[in-house]
């Protein structure tokens, strides 16, 4: 049974990839396109950084024992999910941009994956509680942050 949370972040996630695919250049000409992947730029920022947070948080949870192991493996496949949406859309505008989008494009990629990894981390910890898998998931955070840093331009 998927809990409000659950069913809202479905929502949210399914509401951000319909948008993403809309927003999805039709043509090359860098007049029309330009505004669309200033939003899908942006779009994409936001849930980086807002995906960060939200495993942060889950992590959180997880060390106050306020969050089930079931919850947590929940909440982190919808994270993953999104990703993969994402980075799949992503993934089919990248060769019709400029080269200066196509890196930024390839930065927000490597981003995508590292906090991708971190997620999953996290559900190997949660399953285990092993010393080592934490220790694991705490090296993919502190691997995420400075290049989601770097790519929102966070000091």
């Amino acid at each position: 049974m998927q809990s409000n949370m659950q069913r809202h972040l479905g929502i949210r996630f399914a509401a951000l990839a319909t948008v993403l695919a809309l927003l999805m250049p039709t043509q090359l000409n860098s007049g029309e396109t330009a505004p669309r992947l200033e939003a899908i730029g942006s779009l994409a920022a936001a849930h980086v950084y807002t995906s960060y947070g939200f495993i942060a948080v889950t992590a959180d949870a997880v060390t106050a024992g306020t969050v089930t192991e079931k919850q947590v493996v929940d909440l982190m496949n919808d994270v993953t999910n999104m990703i993969d949406i994402n980075v799949t859309a992503l993934r089919k505008v990248h060769d019709g941009v400029s080269n200066a989008d196509q890196l930024f494009l390839n930065d927000l990629l490597l981003v995508y994956k590292l906090i991708r990894q971190e997620a999953t981390a996290l559900v190997t910890y949660t399953k285990s509680k092993k010393t080592e898998d934490g220790e694991a998931f705490e090296a993919a955070r502190t691997a995420a942050w400075p290049k989601v840093k770097q790519l929102l331009g966070i000091e």
